[in-house]
């Protein structure tokens, strides 16, 4: 049975709609997301554990949100890299996120400064943590970025797997 699920994926920048939160393909994206946390839901999920980032933990967290408004049961946990993590952030995505702490359930640290690996190692924890992962993702990348490396780990792990494929709006489920 289903009981947690790690969510994260490739930063906007990797999509064809960018940071282009109005775009219609945005919006597919985020209507998969959804979707996709709703059908876990239905089977049995109730923890769902996210890296405070500025795209898909942010855009999940708050699906999330408003998903726990009808259902209480939803548990929310942000694995942050570092404390002062947001300290950068531009005014307005900080402001996004730290509305998430009231409704959030747990914040926790990986670490309590800024470290190379602190951001990776978030997300190897919200994985070891959680029965499926959850992965927004674009299959053409000229680079191996730590998303990426994140997936690996999930998939050498064993962890059953759900791919959002955003480059052509298709799932895919490994390690079933």
């Amino acid at each position: 049975m289903i009981e947690s699920c790690a969510i994260l994926g490739h930063s906007p920048n990797h999509f064809y709609c960018g940071w282009n939160e109005e775009s219609q393909t945005c919006n597919r994206i985020k209507q998969m997301i959804t979707d996709n946390i709703i059908s876990l839901i239905n089977d049995g999920a109730t923890q769902f554990n996210i890296v405070g980032d500025p795209g898909i933990g942010l855009w999940s967290a708050e699906i999330l949100t408003d998903i726990q408004k009808t259902n209480s049961n939803i548990e929310i946990n942000i694995m942050e890299p570092y404390q002062g993590y947001t300290s950068l952030w531009p005014k307005m995505l900080k402001e996004r996120y730290e509305n998430l702490y009231n409704t959030c359930q747990n914040v926790f640290y990986c670490s309590g400064y800024k470290t190379k690996t602190a951001l990776l190692e978030a997300y190897f924890t919200i994985i070891d943590e959680s029965d499926i992962v959850l992965v927004v993702c674009e299959d053409v990348s000229d680079y191996i970025d730590i998303v990426d490396s994140a997936i690996c780990f999930a998939q050498h792990s064993g962890s059953p797997i759900i791919l959002i494929h955003t480059d052509f709006f298709e799932i895919e489920k490994i390690n079933p």
